[in-house]
C-alpha cells in the first residue's frame, strides 16, 4: 500500500526550463513516480533567454502561463496577474505544498503571503552564498533584511544548496527557527560520467584541438565578474614554463572580442574560443580537458563545478563560488584560491600543472563528489520535505 503522502501534489516554482532543472524533475518523477509534481516555470521561455535544447516531454506536468509570463523587468501589474494565475494553479489542484526557487521579484511575494493565508506549506529554495554580502550596506542591507525576515516569518522551511547557503539565509533573516534541507543543483552526472573515448575524439576532431596536448578549461559566460581576463593573464604568464598546455574557453558574453583581443602573439596559436555548447557538447569538452579554471569575483552556485568533478577534472576555483566549498577540498581534488588576484591564480596554475599533479587530483574528484551526494541529494531533500509537509 502506497503512503498517504506520496499522493499529494506539490509545485516547484521556477524561472525557466533549465537542464539542471529538468534533470531534478525527471528524477523526481523516474524514482517516485507517485508524488505529483507540478513544474511551474514563471518566465518567458524562448531561445533567447534558454539557449539549450530540451526535451519538455519527459517532465509531467509542465505548466507555463505563457500570456502572463514574467521577462528580465516587470511591473507589479504583470507580477500580480502571474501570482493569480499561479495561485489558482494551485488551488483548484489542491496542492498543500510550493518548493519555490527564489523570493526575489514581486510574484514570488505575492505566492507566498497567499499561501500562508491559506496553510500552504512554501518552501524556500535558492542559491544565494553568503560571499560578497558585506558590499550591501547602509539602506540596501536595511531593506534586505526587512524583506527577508518578512519572508521568513511565512515560509515553512529553507532549501539552500549548501553550507554558505545556510549562511546567508541565517545573516539576513537571524533570529530564525525555520528547518532546513540541503537541496542543491545537479547535472545529470551520469550522462557525464559515461562519456566514451568516441565522445572526446569526435569532439576534438570538430573543435580542431590536438589530442596530444593538455587543457586548461574555462566554462561559462564571458562576462565581467568571471574574470576571464585574469586566466589568458596568468596563462601568458606560465606559458613558456608549459610549453605543452593549451587554454580553452568555452561560452559566448559580452565581453568576448575584448578577451580575444587580449590574446597575444605568444599564444594565439594555444588559446581556443570554443563558443557556446550544448550539454553534450560540454560532456565532450570535459573529457578532453585536463583541469578547469573558474575564478569568478562571486558566483551563488556553479554548477560547472558539480560537471567537471564528475568528469574526473581538478579544478581551480575561488573560494566564494558556493559549490566551490562543497565539492573542492584544497589539495586533494583542486585549488580553492582569493578572487581578484592573478598573481594567486597564476601560482595556482603552474601548480595543478606540474608534472602528474593534474592526474593525481583527478583521479580523487570523483570520491569527492559521492561523499556530496551521500549527504546532499536534492530528491531525497524533497521527499523528505513532502514526508512531512505535503
Amino acid at each position: 500500500m502506497v503512503d498517504a503522502w506520496y499522493m499529494k501534489d506539490i509545485a516547484f516554482i521556477s524561472n525557466e526550463p533549465t537542464p539542471y532543472r529538468l534533470h531534478l524533475l525527471k528524477r523526481l518523477a523516474d524514482e517516485h513516480p507517485t508524488l505529483r509534481v507540478h513544474s511551474i516555470f514563471t518566465h518567458t521561455f524562448d531561445s533567447a533567454h534558454v539557449p539549450w535544447q530540451m526535451d519538455l516531454s519527459q517532465i509531467p506536468r509542465t505548466v507555463f502561463f505563457k500570456d502572463e509570463a514574467l521577462g528580465q523587468k516587470n511591473t507589479f501589474t504583470q507580477c500580480w496577474r502571474l501570482a493569480s494565475q499561479i495561485c489558482r494553479y494551485i488551488q483548484s489542484r489542491n496542492i498543500k505544498m510550493i518548493v519555490l526557487n527564489g523570493y526575489g521579484d514581486w510574484c514570488r511575494m505575492m505566492i507566498i503571503r497567499w499561501a500562508k493565508k491559506r496553510g500552504i506549506a512554501v518552501l524556500l529554495r535558492g542559491d544565494s552564498n553568503i560571499h560578497g554580502q558585506e558590499k550591501i550596506t547602509g539602506m540596501r542591507a536595511m531593506l534586505k533584511r526587512t524583506m527577508l525576515r518578512w519572508v521568513a516569518k511565512r515560509i515553512t522551511a529553507l532549501m539552500p544548496m549548501g553550507r554558505c547557503g545556510q549562511q546567508f539565509f541565517d545573516h539576513w533573516m537571524k533570529p530564525h527557527d525555520l528547518p532546513s534541507f540541503i537541496c542543491p543543483y545537479e547535472p545529470d552526472y551520469s550522462r557525464i560520467q559515461n562519456c566514451g573515448p568516441r565522445c572526446c575524439s569526435a569532439f576534438i576532431k570538430d573543435k580542431q584541438l590536438d589530442a596530444d596536448r593538455r587543457h586548461f578549461l574555462y566554462c561559462g559566460r564571458l562576462i565581467d565578474i568571471k574574470n576571464v581576463d585574469l586566466i589568458i593573464t596568468a596563462f601568458e604568464r606560465i606559458s613558456r614554463q608549459r610549453p605543452d598546455w593549451d587554454l580553452l574557453i568555452a561560452g559566448t558574453g559580452n565581453l568576448e572580442a575584448k578577451l580575444k583581443a587580449m590574446v597575444t602573439d605568444q599564444i594565439k596559436k594555444r588559446v581556443k574560443f570554443l563558443g557556446f555548447l550544448q550539454f553534450d557538447q560540454t560532456v565532450a569538452c570535459y573529457c578532453a580537458s585536463h583541469v578547469l579554471v573558474h575564478p569568478p569575483s562571486y558566483e551563488p552556485w556553479a554548477l560547472v563545478i558539480n560537471e567537471a568533478v564528475a568528469a574526473g577534472l581538478p579544478i581551480i576555483a575561488t573560494d566564494v563560488v558556493g559549490a566551490a566549498n562543497e565539492l573542492i577540498e584544497p589539495g586533494v581534488n583542486g585549488l580553492l584560491i582569493k578572487p581578484n588576484d592573478v598573481d594567486v591564480l597564476t601560482d595556482a596554475m603552474l601548480q595543478i600543472s606540474d608534472g602528474d599533479t593534474a592526474h593525481q587530483m583527478g583521479a580523487k574528484a570523483r570520491e569527492v563528489l559521492q561523499r556530496w551526494q551521500d549527504k546532499a541529494d536534492p530528491v531525497m531533500a524533497i521527499v523528505n520535505v513532502a514526508q512531512q509537509y505535503a
